[in-house]
Protein backbone atom coordinates (compact mmCIF):
# COMPACT_ATOMS: atom_id res chain seq x y z
CA UNK A 1 0.00 0.00 0.00
CA UNK A 2 1.23 3.48 -0.94
CA UNK A 3 -0.52 5.39 1.50
CA UNK A 4 2.03 7.86 4.18
CA UNK A 5 0.47 8.51 7.99
CA UNK A 6 0.81 11.65 8.40
CA UNK A 7 1.53 14.13 11.73
CA UNK A 8 -2.33 15.08 11.68
CA UNK A 9 -3.43 11.10 11.60
CA UNK A 10 -1.33 9.88 14.34
CA UNK A 11 -2.67 13.46 16.30
CA UNK A 12 -6.20 12.31 15.50
CA UNK A 13 -5.68 8.62 16.70
CA UNK A 14 -3.63 9.73 19.53
CA UNK A 15 -6.71 11.91 20.42
CA UNK A 16 -8.73 8.77 20.19
CA UNK A 17 -6.49 6.38 22.46
CA UNK A 18 -4.89 4.77 19.24
CA UNK A 19 -0.77 5.02 19.59
CA UNK A 20 1.43 5.03 16.77
CA UNK A 21 2.44 1.39 16.68
CA UNK A 22 -1.80 0.55 16.65
CA UNK A 23 -2.18 3.19 13.76
CA UNK A 24 0.64 1.78 11.51
CA UNK A 25 -0.52 -1.45 12.47
CA UNK A 26 -4.19 -1.02 10.79
CA UNK A 27 -3.16 0.72 7.45
CA UNK A 28 -0.52 -1.10 6.82
CA UNK A 29 -0.85 -4.55 8.12
CA UNK A 30 -4.76 -4.92 8.19
CA UNK A 31 -5.56 -2.17 5.62
CA UNK A 32 -7.90 -0.58 6.73
CA UNK A 33 -8.71 3.12 5.69
CA UNK A 34 -7.65 5.87 7.38
CA UNK A 35 -11.05 7.16 9.00
CA UNK A 36 -11.68 3.84 10.87
CA UNK A 37 -8.01 3.67 12.03
CA UNK A 38 -7.78 6.86 13.28
CA UNK A 39 -11.34 6.74 15.59
CA UNK A 40 -11.85 2.78 15.85
CA UNK A 41 -11.65 2.93 19.45
CA UNK A 42 -9.23 0.18 21.04
CA UNK A 43 -11.05 -3.29 22.23
CA UNK A 44 -13.91 -2.92 19.82
CA UNK A 45 -14.32 -5.55 17.40
CA UNK A 46 -16.61 -4.46 13.98
CA UNK A 47 -17.99 -7.25 11.93
CA UNK A 48 -17.60 -6.38 8.19
CA UNK A 49 -18.89 -9.39 6.51
CA UNK A 50 -22.06 -6.78 5.09
CA UNK A 51 -19.59 -4.67 3.61
CA UNK A 52 -16.83 -7.03 2.31
CA UNK A 53 -18.96 -10.10 1.13
CA UNK A 54 -22.30 -8.67 0.85
CA UNK A 55 -25.38 -10.97 1.09
CA UNK A 56 -22.70 -14.26 0.77
CA UNK A 57 -22.27 -14.35 4.47
CA UNK A 58 -26.23 -14.77 5.29
CA UNK A 59 -26.47 -17.23 2.36
CA UNK A 60 -23.66 -19.51 3.46
CA UNK A 61 -25.54 -19.20 6.97
CA UNK A 62 -29.05 -20.20 5.32
CA UNK A 63 -27.56 -22.93 3.96
CA UNK A 64 -25.53 -24.56 6.99
CA UNK A 65 -22.22 -23.46 5.89
CA UNK A 66 -20.13 -22.41 8.68
CA UNK A 67 -18.13 -18.55 8.88
CA UNK A 68 -14.77 -20.65 8.93
CA UNK A 69 -15.60 -22.81 6.37
CA UNK A 70 -16.77 -20.69 3.78
CA UNK A 71 -13.75 -18.06 4.65
CA UNK A 72 -11.67 -21.34 4.05
CA UNK A 73 -13.46 -22.09 0.83
CA UNK A 74 -12.62 -18.45 -0.57
CA UNK A 75 -8.82 -18.42 0.68
CA UNK A 76 -8.51 -21.46 -1.61
CA UNK A 77 -10.01 -19.21 -4.64
CA UNK A 78 -13.96 -21.05 -4.63
CA UNK A 79 -16.22 -18.56 -5.92
CA UNK A 80 -18.51 -16.73 -3.43
CA UNK A 81 -21.79 -18.67 -4.72
CA UNK A 82 -20.20 -22.28 -4.49
CA UNK A 83 -18.73 -21.24 -1.13
CA UNK A 84 -22.12 -20.45 0.26
CA UNK A 85 -24.34 -22.53 -0.92
CA UNK A 86 -22.24 -26.00 -1.39
CA UNK A 87 -23.07 -28.07 1.68
CA UNK A 88 -20.28 -28.54 4.26
CA UNK A 89 -19.46 -32.70 3.82
CA UNK A 90 -19.32 -35.07 6.45
CA UNK A 91 -16.13 -35.59 8.17
CA UNK A 92 -17.17 -38.88 9.71
CA UNK A 93 -14.22 -41.50 11.68
CA UNK A 94 -11.65 -41.89 9.68
CA UNK A 95 -10.29 -44.63 11.41
CA UNK A 96 -11.23 -48.23 11.78
CA UNK A 97 -11.51 -50.16 15.41
CA UNK A 98 -7.92 -51.15 15.08
CA UNK A 99 -6.87 -47.61 14.62
CA UNK A 100 -6.01 -47.98 10.43
CA UNK A 101 -6.71 -45.38 8.12
CA UNK A 102 -9.98 -46.37 6.21
CA UNK A 103 -10.25 -46.50 2.64
CA UNK A 104 -11.96 -43.42 1.48
CA UNK A 105 -14.44 -44.18 -0.97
Amino acid sequence: MNFFILDEHYKKAELNGIDRRRLQERIYRYDWDIERATTQPVGTKKMDFDRKHGEWMHIAEQNGVSRFTFYSRLKRGWSYHLAATKPPGKQGNRYDENGELKEII
